[in-house]
């Protein structure tokens, strides 16, 4: 009759200790996401002012009287939904061209079996260490001889030539995770190895392939400078040019400039809670093998 009584306070002992750790845990994550929510709610709160409550001391953490009509107003004191339009084309197009030409490049790094490999590897991650900000000069000048300045072509294009080295890496681990079988499989039948990465990759690395994309919309829809160096016509400006378009030399409204870049968060907001269990399922890769593999 002892050993019951001697177990029970072991079990009390563990239940309190599983739940002193996930109040740390919960509390450490509660405090980091606060660092994310407080702005955004800063911004919902400086949306709703009116223009002689923005400023206002003592500043209004609540407004008294919301401006649920500055939302409307945002959007047309300039061409929003044309901005929003062609934000659209260039995330889009770009982030489609990002994930084939990444995977592309990933496929080759993974599968195939060549002299070199590992060196072109490592010059590919390589260019993560290589700031974007030094070939802003020779792009440009490339652009400019190509007669692409004052187009999209400057930030569509490079997009299909690569992907990035980011990209290609977290494919290429998710790649070699799939059972090699499969390739060796489709070869004996006569597959081409561009077949194989159509029919068989692609097709099992969705969530990585839309890991890739969402990551890759989401930079293209938030660029500033590559817009802003490219574009030369207001009606060709993106969304966040555009939004700049609130701020001037002597003034800035403030609770539209905050209105339209709430409205500007939406749709990535959407595609990343739409697509959040892929993504988290991209991001972890199957227990994907390291880089010498």
């Amino acid at each position: 009759m002892t050993a019951p009584t001697a177990v029970a306070p072991r079990h009390h002992q563990l239940a309190v200790a599983r739940r002193w750790r996930l109040a740390v845990v919960y509390g450490v994550a509660l405090s980091g996401s606060l660092f994310a929510v407080v702005p955004v709610l800063w911004m919902l709160s400086t949306a709703l002012k009116a223009d002689d409550v923005v400023f206002s001391v003592p500043p209004q953490l609540v407004p008294t009287d919301p401006a649920w009509s500055n939302f409307r107003t945002a959007t047309e004191l300039i061409p929003f939904w044309r901005y929003t339009a062609n934000s659209a084309l260039v995330a889009g197009v770009g982030a489609v061209g990002t994930v084939l030409s990444a995977a592309l490049v990933a496929y080759a790094l993974a599968r195939l079996r060549a002299p070199g490999m590992r060196v072109v590897l490592a010059l590919v991650l390589a260019t993560i260490m290589l700031p974007q900000q030094v070939l802003l000069v020779s792009q440009f000048l490339i652009f400019k001889e190509l007669g692409w300045y004052g187009t999209y072509l400057p930030l569509i294009v490079p997009s299909f030539l690569g992907g990035g080295a980011f990209n290609i890496f977290l494919l290429r681990q998710f790649f070699l995770t799939l059972p090699p079988e499969l390739d060796q499989a489709a070869l004996v039948d006569g597959a081409s190895h561009l077949r194989i990465f159509w029919r068989v990759i692609l097709p099992q690395s969705v969530p990585a392939l839309l890991a890739v994309g969402l990551l890759d919309f989401t930079s293209k829809w938030n660029d500033f400078l590559g817009p802003l160096i490219y574009l030369n016509r207001t009606e060709d400006y993106t969304l966040p040019l555009g939004l700049a378009s609130f701020q001037d030399l002597y003034n800035t409204s403030w609770n539209y400039l905050m209105a339209g870049t709430l409205l500007a968060l939406v749709p990535c907001v959407v595609v990343f809670a739409l697509g959040q269990r892929l993504l988290a399922r991209g991001f972890a890769g199957r227990g994907a093998p390291g880089l010498t593999s």
